[in-house]
């Protein structure tokens, strides 16, 4: 689910989320697709710690998350 949340709140977090991932793992972490998309539907799903969503980007290594598997790919 690519699309950006409509909730004002859940788009504060996404950005500083992102922010969090680009400090840590650098730029190219931070713009990659599959990084904001796992960030997104991770806060959508109920998600709302910052740190617990930089350590799901950490996990996930940049490969996009499958839900139908639960894995990354």
């Amino acid at each position: 689910m690519s699309e950006e949340s409509k909730d004002p709140a859940e788009r504060v977090l996404i950005a500083r989320a992102v922010r969090k991932v680009r400090k840590a793992h650098g730029s190219w972490m931070a713009r990659d697709p599959n990084t904001r998309e796992l960030i997104v539907e991770a806060v959508q799903s109920g998600i709302d710690q910052e740190d617990e969503l930089v350590e799901l980007v950490e996990i996930a290594e940049g490969k996009r998350y499958d839900k139908t598997t639960a894995t990354f790919q």
